[in-house]
């Protein structure tokens, strides 16, 4: 699915979250498990959601930094008024999906498959 910048920060908003392809900004459709952040050693954008328009040019740059390092899977949420977008690892077990995130300085992680999260600290 190609979706536009403004159709993939909007379904942030929407579903609170999303897991996508940076190629098309479609949803992931890959090998299930679980989301871990921080791939490649990749910082995750923290975006203030108090002004929309800031909001969606803060998006736009995340996504462009995202695709200028060639990171292939973002995962975006929405958390105490801030929007996220990270660089993520698809892991298909838990343990080390939970070793991974710890090490990384992660809070938590997603499991695609039932859409849970875990905290991991």
């Amino acid at each position: 699915m190609n979706r536009t910048i403004r159709e993939a920060y909007e379904l942030t908003l929407a579903q609170g979250g999303a897991t996508l392809d940076t190629m098309d900004l479609g949803d992931y459709t890959g090998p299930y498990g679980w989301t871990v952040g921080g791939s490649q050693g990749v910082e995750a954008h923290i975006i203030p959601l108090e002004d929309p328009v800031l909001s969606f040019e803060l998006f736009v740059q995340a996504y462009l930094t995202m695709l200028s390092l060639e990171v292939r899977i973002v995962g975006t949420w929405v958390d105490d008024g801030r929007l996220y977008v990270d660089a993520i690892d698809i892991i298909s077990d838990a343990d080390a999906a939970i070793e991974t995130a710890i090490a990384r300085g992660e809070r938590a992680i997603y499991n695609l498959t039932t859409h849970r999260t875990v905290e991991v600290r």
